[in-house]
């Protein structure tokens, strides 16, 4: 199967699965946040193996899609991209954070980028967000405004590297502006 056709069943898949089900603060379906992360990826030049991964990055997470489904459908470079994204629901939202934030230095440019196209991609929706309901639009999340400032400025440090990367400069430098009018 050609990387195109992977890619265009990828969206499909990650529209099946996540059918029905919106961003935590507004009405918009939640398949946006997947393609925009996508989309930011693009703009750094992926390929598309980490393109499709993008696309399915949340559906192991938030969805009833299985690692082996992703892994059968998909093959092992973007079962292991989506695997490495992905968090374990049955830790408490302070031990995802940290286990993520312990493990990144260490992985693979590929998922560094991955990361801070999820983060930026978030940290847009927030932004929105934030300014359209102020500070009640804290009560939505499983952790409040100071942990949740704690996590996306260890994310900045634990991807710092990429700071100075010519493809993923601009779009660092968009998540330390997007922090900096959020949580400064």
């Amino acid at each position: 199967m050609t990387d195109n056709a992977l890619f265009d069943q990828a969206i499909l898949f990650a529209v099946k699965h996540h059918a029905g089900t919106v961003r935590k603060t507004s009405a918009l379906p939640y398949i946006i946040h997947p393609l925009e992360t996508m989309q930011i990826l693009y703009s750094m030049g992926a390929g598309m193996p980490l393109l499709t991964a993008a696309v399915l990055h949340d559906t192991v997470e938030d969805t009833n899609a299985s690692l082996d489904e992703i892994y059968r459908k998909f093959g092992k470079q973007i079962g292991s991209l989506v695997e490495a994204h992905t968090e374990d629901k049955r830790l408490t939202w302070t031990e995802r954070k940290q286990h993520t934030i312990r493990t990144l230095p260490q992985a693979s440019l590929e998922i560094k980028m991955l990361v801070l196209a999820d983060k930026v991609s978030n940290l847009r929706s927030i932004s929105t967000d934030y300014k359209r309901l102020g500070e009640p639009f804290w009560d939505y999340f499983n952790a409040p405004k100071e942990k949740q400032k704690w996590y996306y400025s260890q994310i900045q440090q634990a991807l710092t590297e990429l700071k100075d990367t010519p493809q993923t400069a601009k779009v660092y430098g968009e998540m330390e502006r997007l922090y900096r009018e959020i949580f400064e």
